[in-house]
């Protein structure tokens, strides 16, 4: 079945006319790799979209640089105060306050209030150069996957985007990593998700097992996926 799968996505039309082309690098300086979960994030706006029925038309995206695991929520607008009440609600209370978090220069995240709630929870900013969002380049390749994974399923209902979101961001963050050759999901928590499909295909999943060894196996794959 897997091999069956994986041949199925690789001659998929719409995957192919949406994938991004690869084109040569810049010489930019390389950011030094994170040793905790959130410690550096990188945070952008999609949008503005079409309306959705129920008033929603901007996605904030922030993604941790580590496990590659990325948190989107659905934006009536993009307010300072809006941003706010979602990053804190939606990333810190979630996750942990990242260290470092990697913006563009929109108004919004340089705003006094954002400052200040970073401010706050002892957050340092790192802004990107204007007008070259290849700084940024971990989210912004973020922002292309996310529109293209939304358009497979919303191109004849865009006022539902945003019901889709949940579901295409539980696919993104259980797809393998090309990098780390892990999910961002088992880099995040450690252990693979359990799809609801399963209990149709794997009815005996839930048999209980125990292994004394299971965190010193979970420590050994961490160490081999970083």
């Amino acid at each position: 079945m897997t091999q069956a799968i994986q041949k199925y996505c690789k001659e998929c039309y719409s995957c192919n006319i949406r994938k991004i082309h690869p084109q040569n690098p810049s010489e930019l300086q390389t950011m030094q790799v994170p040793s905790r979960i959130f410690e550096l994030a990188s945070m952008d706006i999609v949008g503005p979209l079409n309306l959705t029925s129920s008033g929603h038309k901007y996605i904030l995206m922030c993604m941790d640089f580590l496990t590659r695991y990325p948190e989107c929520v659905a934006l009536s607008d993009i307010r300072a105060e809006t941003l706010r009440e979602a990053f804190v609600n939606n990333v810190i209370l979630c996750h942990r306050a990242p260290r470092f978090l990697l913006t563009d220069c929109g108004a919004q995240f340089v705003s006094e209030l954002f400052e200040e709630i970073c401010k706050r929870f002892n957050i340092e900013k790192i802004q990107t150069s204007p007008y070259r969002p290849i700084t940024n380049e971990v989210i912004e390749r973020m922002h292309h996957v996310l529109e293209t994974m939304l358009s497979h399923y919303v191109s004849d209902e865009n006022d539902v985007w945003d019901e889709m979101l949940p579901f295409v961001m539980m696919a993104y963050r259980n797809r393998i990593h090309e990098a780390s050759k892990e999910s961002p999901f088992f880099l995040m928590y450690g252990r693979d998700v359990e799809l609801p499909f399963l209990s149709i295909i794997k009815p005996d999943r839930f048999r209980f097992n125990v292994d004394e060894y299971y965190h010193k196996k979970i420590i050994a794959r961490f160490r081999k996926a970083l």
